[in-house]
């Protein structure tokens, strides 16, 4: 079965993500100051969740796991 991020768990994380907006872990990682920025940094995001899956397909995907490669990889992302 192949383990590559589901399309909802990445919602889920981004809706996370959204609330955290003004607080430590989205500010953090990248500022966002408008909505065509924001659009293409989640965009970013899925590009690099799903990234991160195929290393490893054994491994049972979580928001944890979405979580770390973001940070992880914070400065591609940026």
């Amino acid at each position: 079965r192949d383990l590559i991020l589901g399309r909802a768990l990445f919602e889920e994380v981004v809706e996370e993500l959204r609330r955290d907006y003004h607080g430590a872990v989205l500010s953090s990682l990248v500022p966002v100051h408008s909505s065509l920025l924001m659009e293409e940094y989640l965009n970013n995001l899925w590009a690099t969740a799903r990234l991160v899956t195929k290393r490893d397909r054994r491994k049972v995907v979580t928001k944890f796991d979405v979580m770390s490669a973001l940070y992880q990889r914070a400065d591609i992302i940026l």
